[in-house]
Parts: C-alpha cells; structure tokens; sequence
C-alpha cells in the first residue's frame, strides 16, 4: 500500500512543510512506501490537471496532507479534486486545520480520517492498521468520520513524544528542499536582508509551549527540548549537504532559561550562521535573560528575536491569560533593542474585554516608540481557541457553519460595537501602511540581478536609527531591509532615484502634462491627465499625487485620500505627499491620526512649514494641548473645515525627482526607563 504526501500551500513567500516532511520521514523510516506531491511551485492554473496525473497511479491507495486554518478553503479544494478523481482512495488530514475542532473540520474538509495533534507515532500505526484491515478505533490520536451517519468518532487523545530525538529528522529530499533554498531571495523577502545570498532552513529545537493563551491553539501543551547533540546533527547535514547558510528556528519557544541559550549560542558560533528565534518576553526579565545575554546571541549569529507581545495594558493581558506584564514588554523591547537585534512583534487588538480605553492605552505607547515597528493587527480568532468557544457562547458567532463561511476570522468578540469595532481595525490599517514605515537615506543605486521577474538592485543605504552606511545587493525597490549595525527596520526609497524612469514612456508623457496645467491653474484638465496617466501605470506615485491634491482642493476628501495614500505606497520618504494625506484625515475628523501623519511628514523633510502649521491647527483642534490621543473611537465624527490647513503643492521639476528626504536618526529606544539588571550567569546586579 502506497501513501501520497501532498504539500498543498502555495504562498508567495515559499516555506518548507516541515511538519509533513516528519510525518514522510516516519513513514518511510517504518518501511511505509511513500510518494511526494510539492504543489508549492505548481502554477495555480495547472494545480488540478498535477493531481489527477498524480492519482493516475492505482498502487496509491491513501493520500495525506494538512495545513493550517488559514489554509482551509484550499486544503477542502484539493480534497474535492482527490474524491471526484479517485473516490476509492482514503484522504487522511492533519496538523492545526483539523486538529484544532475535529467534529468541526473533518466534514468540512471532507477527508475520512484526522490525526490530531503529534502525527509521526499515529501515521505509523495507522498505516500498518489500514495494511492489514483491522480497526482504527483502537489507534489513539485519531478523528474517524462516518460519512453514513454524518458522525465523527474521537479515539483516545495520544500522549506527547516525550523522546523528540527520536524522531527521524525531516523528508527534506521528498519536498524540495533546495528549491526552496534556491528560491529565498531578498528580493523578494526583507526579512532574509541581513545577508545577500541567504538559503534559510526551518528548523525545530523544541516542540510545543506550555502556555495558554486565549487566542492561540496547541493540541499539546508539554514544553519537550531536542539535546544538542541531536539538534547539531541535522544543522551540520544541512549545512553541508544543502549549503544552509542560517537557520528559521519555528520554535513556538525557543528558551527561557538562560543556561540553554549559553550552550546553544556555544554550539552554533561554529558553523557561522544566522539564525532567528521565537522568545516571551518574560524570558528577558530579571535574572533570567539579559542584554549581556543578547549580545551574545547577536555574536554567535543572531539576527532577529519573535516576541508575542499582544498588548501593553494590563486588563488585556490577563484577559489573554498572557502571563507578561507591561513592564516585561517595555524591558523586552528595550533590551533587544540595546543588544542591535532586530525585534519582530505584534499588538493585537479586539480581545474579550477590549474598549476604547484599553485599545488607546496600547496604541499611545506604540507611538512612543514607532521605532520598533511593532506591527498592529485585529485578533483572529481560530477554532479550538478559548476564543472560538467564548465567542460561540457569547454569540457573535452564530453557528459553526457560519464561520466556516466567514472570509476571515478576524471579527468582533470584543466589548466594542460593531461600528467601534470597524473604526479600529481601520484605524490598525492606517498606522500599518502609513505610520509604521522609516525610510532610510539612498546614498549609492546601481542594478543588479533579477529575481522571477523582479528586477533587484545593489544599495548603499545610511540606517535612520543609527546613521550607518550598508551595502546591500540584489534587493527588490520596494523592500524594506534591516540594519546591520543596530537591528532597526526601515525602507528604501529606490523610487526617488529611478524617477520617472520607473515609468512607461506614455505615462510620463500624461503626467508631465498634468503637472504644466497644474501649475498653469487648469486643474480640471490637470486632474484629467493624471488619471489618464494611471490607466497606463497605477502606481504613477506623481499622477497619484497630482490627482489626489486636486480632489484634496476641491474638498472631495475620499477620492483625496485614496490617490494620496498609494502615492505614500511608491514614496514613503516623501513628507509633502504625508502632509496633504494628514488633510484628508483631518477633514473627515480622524484629527488623531492627522496630527499623527503631520509629525511624519517633517521627520521626512527638512524644511515643510505647511506640516508645521497643520500640526499646531491639528493640537488646536485637539484641546490645544498634548495628552493621550483617542485613536479608537466611536465612529461618525462630523467632517471638519479644512479651509485653515496648508496644502503641500506637487514639485515644480518635471524629471520625477523631488526634495531630499530626511533622515531621522532616532536612538532607539533610549529614553525608555532602564531597570536594574542581574547578570544571568553570576547573580550579580
């Protein structure tokens, strides 16, 4: 009896299955005969017709794959294709997306057989079972579903793999490998910028975390650790067999004590690579984990650290049974920030006991400390989560079939109305694709290589948290990139030096017109070349600008908005585009956010006397004086008079360049509280 393996994702930035990649690698170690079917590379469009040439072979009688929720509707998909095409084969699926809610997901997904949480024993035994006939209820870790009676039978939950060394090493040669390494280009990800040819390999040193937050899922909570020994075994293959040049460590946790870091960060230093990790942030607290610590990890190849932030007021992180305190998240971020590492993190908003308050408590410190472009984000709510089930109870979903059918999880649960709710998460998107962006400052631009397409560029770009110069080659104009010397994170403004040669040869031409009637007062045909201009090239960052600043004159503060915001999207370093953007906010009374957008435009620019002004008219409207800003809101605030405020007018030039960017360079972090430290290794204060 043959097994298929599918790998059914197929994201833009390509991640190795590691986890069927173990269960392959079990399999096969017990004598299993398994095939392989990576769709990861698969053109969308040829997906199906790679199924049903794969399933032409009759010996393959049960097919396996899984995924994440996420990945539901796809995963479902596929399995529709796999029984339509060969309805006597039997589909097994596994991991989070039904592991999670089995007497949910298994009928959604339409598969026969669930392997709920670890998978490597229970494929083993089920596959000898399915071999010989006999029964699968005396499997533990199994979701059998009688498609007859529409009823799905739970076997025993089976214990945690106490022995994780004892699990072979992943299928790495059955899925592909090399071509992803092959295909992990910093053209296409920043988050590989801190090297120019990197090959990232997932990697796991520990399963499971033996917490319990409300939002987040584990089919089991026992914290288990590979020995070194066994984790340097699988490094030192990879990077000699597959030339792994650093390290994805998907650790839910990777260390929270101390002495295991030293050793690791021991270990590692001898194979020079880089490497990231997943931390809590009460792991970096007093005598546990300090900055001497962290700049050790920096030494030993450290590049980046995870951290589950969620929030910084304190109702909220119990809410989420979190177990972290606010001042845990301020030493964490600060500390990292002192060792020059990278911290990437996100506030979620919308918990149980969200309300304007405690949602206007996380978003004030976020502001305080922009720098560390922390990421803000709506809660998801998954099946399985303590979540899911209170907000079944407290009915904000109605029936399980209507989450199923819901686009994304991310809806209200929380003490907000919907309306509130909504202003939020628009709110969210706003500090996301405006706020959240430090642009450094292009010293040197040539062309490099092309990566699927996508032209690449060698930059010599100075850092604006520390003033650093860095070489960086073959990355991609629109990336964002990582700072070498401190850790911080910003973007490149490779626009502002292609100028309009970015652009096809018609648009330049219409913007070029648009621009000489702008400036000859005929904004009607003005507004007309430019929108001309982007029916041939949409993201025209001067068309946009020139359309948007127009419609902003005539009061049409919508259509204002949306021009002005995409050209924020192709010139981020651009405060006149950021200053007649906060316009717009300002008139439709998100005056927060306005006041916000004004003080970005002149970290961007020497000199921007109009952003000066709508800063002050902004704190004016405020109550004239500096105090917690109400991003979250009740909603339908009247539209204010912006009669007072200065537009900033398109640049006079005509060859796409415009003013000179500048750079903030920010200390990260250091007027934050420092607290006393205790050295981890000694004890000493």
């Amino acid at each position: 009896m043959t097994w298929l393996l599918i790998n059914p994702t197929n994201h833009f930035l390509k991640m190795f299955p590691t986890g069927i990649a173990y269960v392959s690698a079990s399999l096969k170690a017990n004598g299993v005969a398994v095939q392989t079917l990576n769709l990861e590379f698969i053109p969308e469009d040829q997906v199906f017709d790679t199924i049903d040439k794969t399933l032409a072979d009759k010996t393959l009688k049960v097919v396996g794959l899984g995924g994440l929720y996420f990945e539901f509707d796809r995963i479902r998909s596929i399995i529709e294709q796999i029984r339509r095409v060969r309805p006597d084969i039997t589909v097994v699926v596994g991991n989070g997306v039904v592991s999670s809610d089995p007497k949910l997901m298994l009928p959604a997904l339409g598969a026969q057989i669930g392997v709920i949480g670890e998978g490597e024993e229970t494929v083993v035994e089920l596959a000898q079972a399915l071999e010989k006939a006999t029964p699968l209820e005396n499997i533990d870790g199994l979701a059998i579903f009688d498609e007859s009676k529409n009823e799905v039978t739970l076997t025993q939950a089976r214990k945690a793999i106490m022995d994780i060394d004892s699990i072979p090493i992943p299928d790495y040669e059955g899925f592909d490998i090399e071509r992803y390494l092959d295909s992990q280009n910093v053209v296409t990800y920043y988050g590989y910028s801190y090297m120019d040819n990197p090959r990232p390999s997932p990697i796991l040193a520990s399963r499971s975390c033996p917490f319990k937050c409300t939002f987040c899922y584990h089919s089991i909570g026992t914290y288990r650790k590979r020995s070194m020994e066994n984790f340097f075994a699988e490094v030192e293959m990879m990077v000699k067999k597959y030339n792994v040049n650093s390290l994805l460590i998907y650790d839910d946790l990777f260390a929270v004590k101390a002495s295991r870091l030293v050793e690791f960060c021991e270990h590692i230093e001898k194979y020079d690579l880089k490497w990231q990790v997943s931390m809590r942030v009460q792991s970096i607290d007093d005598g546990k984990i300090d900055t001497r610590l962290l700049r050790r990890m920096k030494e030993a190849g450290c590049v980046s650290i995870n951290l589950g932030l969620e929030s910084v007021n304190e109702k909220i992180l119990e809410s989420m049974v979190k177990k972290t305190t606010k001042r845990q998240v301020e030493t964490a971020v600060r500390m990292i920030a002192e060792a020059d590492l990278t911290m990437q993190g996100n506030f979620i908003f919308g918990d149980t006991v969200e309300t304007t308050d405690t949602a206007n408590d996380t978003l004030n410190w976020w502001v305080q400390h922009k720098e560390a472009a922390i990421q803000t984000d709506p809660i998801w709510v998954f099946p399985g989560t303590p979540l899911f089930h209170q907000a079944l109870a407290d009915g904000h979903i109605a029936s399980t079939e209507e989450y199923l059918n819901l686009p994304n999880p991310a809806f209200n649960v929380s003490s907000l109305d919907d309306s509130t709710f909504n202003q939020m998460k628009s709110t969210l998107a706003e500090i996301q694709n405006h706020l959240n962006r430090f642009p450094g400052t292009l010293r040197e631009l040539e062309k490099g290589a092309t990566h699927e397409g996508q032209q690449g560029y060698h930059i010599t770009i100075r850092c604006p948290h520390c003033g650093h110069d860095h070489t960086f080659r073959d990355h991609a104009a629109w990336n964002r990139l990582m700072c070498r010397t401190c850790g911080g994170l910003f973007d490149v403004p490779i626009h502002r030096h292609l100028g309009w040669s970015n652009y096809s040869v018609e648009s330049r031409r219409l913007t070029s017109r648009a621009t000489r009637a702008y400036f000859d007062g005929n904004f009607g045909k003005a507004y007309i070349e430019a929108r001309s201009a982007l029916f041939d090239h949409p993201c025209n960052k001067d068309a946009n600008f020139i359309a948007g600043t127009i419609a902003l004159k005539a009061g049409f503060l919508n259509p204002a908005a949306r021009f002005i915001s995409e050209a924020i999207q192709q010139k981020s370093d651009q405060g006149h585009i950021y200053n007649n953007y906060g316009i717009c906010l300002f008139g439709i009374g998100e005056i927060e956010l306005a006041l916000l957008v004004f003080r970005h435009a002149q970290l961007l620019e020497e000199t921007i006397d109009e952003a000066v002004h709508n800063e002050a008219m902004a704190l004016e409207a405020l109550g004239g004086e500096e105090m917690n800003l109400q991003l979250v809101h009740a909603p339908g605030r009247p539209h204010r008079d912006i009669g007072n405020l200065k537009i900033s007018e398109p640049p006079v030039n005509l060859d796409g360049s415009t003013v000179p960017a500048k750079a903030p360079f920010r200390p990260r972090y250091a007027a934050m509280e420092k607290p006393s430290r205790r050295d981890p290794m000694t004890g000493a204060a």
